[in-house]
């Protein structure tokens, strides 16, 4: 009984996920915070790479040459992901973990851009993947980052995570993430598993650790908040360039930043 309400759950998420966005998409949601998304990408030029591509890598202009890097390799990801659009899947140049080593695959001050949309709330510790992107990006050269906003999300009950929580993460570390770590997530996002039983609620935990959710929950101010702290926190200096917020395109943060020193 455990193992098939599990499934259920399963189930009903890929379902609700992947018919849902079909929905928006041809609403024109996907369209319009893409489209918002272009003035920021045609900024970049030379090398770089994308962290977190999947199966929607950013529209830069022909002239860059772009790289991949995820966590995991396509084929993974179609058995992890089943409700994502396989065909659409990029080629992966790095495989790495950002929980454990960042981007030391990646030479420093080797780009000329580093993108990261919609990455860093699935991060153990978001400072520590900012500065990874500051450190492997030339001075002169672009980070792009973009996050979801909480109240146009599924994550609108959740509370947002305190900038001193990520300060400390930031300074001391964060111990490695487990099932536990998503139980907030649990209480605010699967009010049915409130009463569930508590093997049930164990199945439901493993499962948001497998697929690596949401650790981390912003509104688009707070989000660019804490990167003007993350900023401080590295040491470098950071100009915005471009950005829309979620009160233009109802769903992230974007932004563009130079990196000045």
């Amino acid at each position: 009984m455990n193992m098939a309400f599990i499934r259920w759950c399963n189930a009903r998420r890929i379902f609700i996920r992947k018919y849902l966005v079909s929905a928006l998409y041809r609403l024109g949601w996907q369209q319009k915070f893409l489209h918002l998304r272009r003035p920021g990408l045609a900024l970049l030029k030379g090398e770089g790479v994308e962290i977190g591509a999947f199966e929607h890598p950013s529209l830069v202009p022909h002239a860059c040459r772009v790289r991949y890097a995820d966590v995991i390799t396509p084929e993974q990801a179609v058995r992890q992901y089943p409700e994502i659009d396989a065909s659409r899947l990029v080629a992966i140049d790095y495989l790495l973990d950002l929980d454990v080593d960042g981007l030391a695959q990646i030479a420093t001050g080797s780009l000329d851009f580093v993108i990261a949309c919609h990455v860093i709330e699935h991060v153990a510790n978001p400072g520590r993947l900012v500065a990874e992107m500051i450190r492997v990006v030339k001075v002169g050269g672009h980070v792009v980052i973009a996050a979801p906003d909480r109240d146009y999300t599924f994550d609108r009950l959740r509370k947002e995570t305190p900038l001193s929580t990520l300060e400390t993460y930031f300074r001391y570390g964060r111990s490695p993430i487990g099932p536990e770590d998503y139980r907030e997530m649990i209480e605010a996002n699967h009010p049915e598993l409130r009463d569930a039983d508590p093997a049930v609620v164990e199945g439901a935990l493993r499962g948001l650790h497998d697929r690596r959710e949401h650790l981390s929950v912003w509104t688009a101010a707070g989000f660019r908040e804490f990167l003007l702290a993350a900023f401080g926190w590295c040491g470098a200096v950071m100009v915005p360039c471009y950005e829309v917020e979620s009160d233009r395109n109802h769903f992230e943060y974007f932004g563009v930043w130079h990196r000045e020193s």
